[in-house]
């Protein structure tokens, strides 16, 4: 589906009457052209966008849950997606959210369908929006469950890179510091303390020259681990800030964290994980398995796990048993394929899809423990250079005292 947006436009009718007309279309140009076929003239068209997302409301975890499952429960009583959106929408109690969910009611108003409504709301990335346009049709009840499983497993891994996040910005913080103490301190005050006095010696001039060289090593090796650090500090927060605010990137993002030692497993298995964990959930609520593989190859930013799931889809449009579809040694071990084959319904495979996503949500729990040692280890080899940068400079200090004293004596 192309993207749309939402445009409203000032017309001049050939009565000379003013009117203020909304369009939900792919363009500003899409929308020009729908007013002049109407037989009015443009006067000016504006996009009706979200405000930045420093001023947009906080949509909690919480808070999608259960605004899925009011939806969920309209449905239920015989509504239309659509009708149940805005029922909820229409029912927030903040004005805030209220102001925000606007485009959206008036996509409503305007003809369109559940899934450009609810993208118009900014509440969900584009992974659970083409899942929410695929309950439009095969029943929102049948795939709120699955994104509720997707979400629960992306609150505990956000939590734990939280956790991760937050221990070693504290350690790079003291070692940042230290360094920064050096730099800013340690070396000004030794190399002050060894300045030649204007009556000094040739011999002390040479000592005190020959001291400031030194400090100057420890200077640019002090420099240096700044240096270091800022630039790490920068890419993590570049690429938190991409990771959220620039969906497009994550694949390239996924790429790199994959290059790094123990990302290739973390991010694998967390993506096997949801896939099969949501895979459950669909089967579960009876949709079809052609239609959960779709979903999942379009859903997943994963590459790799994405062919997976794309390659399983087509070989059971070529006909495959639905093991044999879903078995890839690349992917899947012997004993996920065994349990794949001993399957003989639709419940059953639900079954192990959800035994396979627990076992991958162990082994994502084991890589992000590895993943977590190995960026400690990386962070303590760090404080231990900035420590030996303060013994050069004590050795350094030592050495020059050894000079002058020599020099004066």
């Amino acid at each position: 589906m192309s993207s749309t947006d939402f445009f409203r436009a000032t017309l001049l009718r050939p009565d000379g009457s003013r009117v203020v007309r909304p369009y939900f279309v792919s363009s500003e140009r899409e929308a020009r052209r729908e007013a002049i076929l109407s037989g009015a003239q443009v006067m000016s068209i504006e996009k009706l966008a979200h405000g930045a997302w420093w001023q947009r409301e906080i949509y909690t975890a919480d808070y999608k849950r259960e605004f899925l499952r009011s939806i969920m429960f309209f449905v239920e009583t015989g509504m239309s997606p659509t009708e149940s959106l805005l029922r909820v929408m229409r029912s927030e109690a903040n004005p805030r959210k209220r102001t925000e969910f606007a485009p959206a009611i008036e996509v409503i108003h305007g003809g369109g369908r559940f899934g450009q409504a609810i993208e118009q709301t900014g509440m969900f990335d584009p992974t659970l929006l083409l899942m929410l346009r695929a309950g439009e049709l095969i029943g929102i009840r049948k795939v709120v469950p699955a994104i509720e499983t997707l979400m629960e497993a992306r609150a505990k891994l956000g939590k734990f890179m939280a956790t991760i996040a937050s221990v070693l910005s504290l350690e790079l913080f003291t070692a940042v510091s230290s360094a920064l103490t050096i730099k800013l301190y340690g070396l000004p005050f030794i190399e002050k303390s060894f300045a030649p006095a204007a009556n000094a010696t040739a011999a002390e001039k040479t000592a005190s020259q020959a001291m400031h060289d030194k400090l100057g090593h420890v200077a640019l090796y002090t420099d240096a681990m700044l240096l270091l650090a800022v630039l790490v500090v920068l890419a993590i927060a570049g690429g938190v800030a991409a990771w959220f605010f620039w969906p497009a990137s994550r694949e390239r993002i996924s790429l790199l964290l994959r290059a790094l030692p123990g990302g290739r497993a973390l991010i694998y298995h967390a993506h096997l994980s949801d896939g099969y964990g949501v895979a459950a959930s669909l089967l579960d609520s009876g949709v079809p398995l052609t239609t959960v593989l779709n979903t999942l190859s379009s859903a997943t930013s994963n590459a790799l796990v994405a062919r997976y799931w794309a390659e399983s889809s087509e070989r059971i449009r070529q006909g495959l048993p639905v093991a044999a579809a879903l078995s890839d040694a690349q992917v899947l071990t012997e004993a996920e394929t065994v349990a794949l084959h001993a399957h003989r319904n639709a419940s059953q495979l639900a079954r192990v899809a959800r035994s396979i996503a627990e076992r991958r949500a162990h082994l994502a729990q084991m890589a992000r423990m590895r993943f977590l040692k190995i960026t400690t280890l990386v962070t303590i080899g760090y404080i231990m250079a900035v420590v030996a940068a303060a013994v050069w400079m004590m050795m350094v200090q030592d050495e020059g005292m050894g000079m002058m004293m020599k020099a004066i004596g």
